[in-house]
Order: structure tokens, then C-alpha cells, then sequence
């Protein structure tokens, strides 16, 4: 079981994680906190880590009678009942995760007519979902570096793309990244090209 940091309960020292070189970094709420740690790793060309997890240890380390034990990927609710973490926390991750690919081995991509196949896929499927809500500079920040992976590029259909509720994707970065490993996941639906 992991030790998580309960989101309900702010540290009486605020939210702030110090980085290797010294530099302490600031954010408003955990959210904030964990963009603000990957924003200043990308301006800086640092290795991109596993800013959830260091910022949540980090400040369980410092706070722990904010943290609950839980497993990982979950979060309790108000009455104490295992959650998913929300739709932009898990895009936010799987972006950081594909940048930390990216920054080992450079991305490829698909044809503009496979990444044209699959938008239309996402577009008619009933599991997109927006994932960009809450924090608009968070989301404005998440949305910088998903342009940053795809390189710029977008499908015809990709301003009407949002995120995978399912597979905790941003649909409109993912359709254009070759190699995808295929999702074994009973709640995708038929057709799903990520199947």
C-alpha cells in the first residue's frame, strides 16, 4: 500500500517541493504544484522523473499525518471509498509518462491517414470526455506539452478531441503515436482502435 497524500487537507506549510539543484517550487494545490515541477524540468532540459509521485512523497515525507495509506492510482472519497484519480490527474500522467519515453527514445508517428482513421474513431466514441477542466492554467500547461509530444500536429477533426475516459489518454495526442501497445480493457468499446 502507498502512502497518498489526502487531497481534501493542505500542508500547514503550504504545497512546495525542492528539487535536486535547490530550487524550491511553489504551487497553489497539489495539481498546481505537480505542473509547476514538470513545466520547470522542461524549461530547464532536467529529466523529466515522476513528478506525482516525488511531489506526493515528497510531501508525505514532510507531512504525514495528511497522507492515507491506498493503493496506487486510487484516491478516497468522502466517505473513505477507493476513487479514480480524475480524468485530467490520470491525462496529466500519462502525458509526463510519455514525455519521460520521448526524452529517452524520440517519438514516431503515423500516417496523416492513420491519425485521420483513428480521430475519427475517438470523435464517434461515447467514452471521450474533457479532461481539460478545473485549473486553466494547468490545463493550458498540459495542453503546451501534448502539442510539444505530437510536434505540432493535428487531425482535421482534432480541436473536437478531448481525453479517453477509460484509458486516461488525450486522444488528440495519442492518435498520432505509432507503436501503441494494444489496451486489454473490457469497458473500451468495439472498434476502439487502441484495442
Amino acid at each position: 500500500m502507498a502512502l497518498l497524500l489526502n487531497p481534501r487537507v493542505y500542508p500547514p506549510d503550504g504545497y512546495f517541493f525542492m528539487e535536486t539543484d535547490g530550487v524550491k517550487l511553489i504551487g497553489d494545490n497539489f495539481a498546481k504544484l505537480i505542473l509547476v515541477v514538470r513545466d520547470y524540468r522542461i524549461r530547464n532540459g532536467l529529466p523529466p522523473g515522476d513528478p506525482v509521485k516525488e511531489v506526493n512523497d515528497f510531501t508525505c515525507k514532510r507531512y504525514p499525518s495528511g497522507c492515507r495509506e491506498m493503493e496506487p492510482g486510487m484516491r478516497k472519497d468522502h466517505v473513505g471509498n477507493s476513487v479514480p484519480h480524475p480524468l485530467s490527474t490520470r491525462v496529466n500522467t500519462w502525458l509526463s509518462s510519455l514525455y519521460r519515453i520521448a526524452s529517452k527514445n524520440p517519438l514516431t508517428f503515423v500516417l496523416k491517414t492513420e491519425a485521420e482513421r483513428r480521430a475519427a474513431i475517438c470523435f464517434r466514441c461515447p467514452k471521450q470526455a474533457s479532461w481539460a477542466s478545473g485549473c486553466t492554467s494547468c490545463a493550458a500547461t498540459a495542453n503546451r506539452l501534448a502539442f510539444s509530444l505530437r510536434k505540432g500536429q493535428e487531425a482535421s477533426q482534432g480541436l473536437l478531441l478531448s481525453g479517453c475516459s477509460v484509458l486516461g489518454e488525450d486522444t488528440r495526442t495519442s492518435i498520432f503515436v505509432a507503436n501503441m501497445r494494444p489496451a486489454e480493457n473490457a469497458e473500451l468499446p468495439e472498434g476502439c482502435w487502441r484495442k
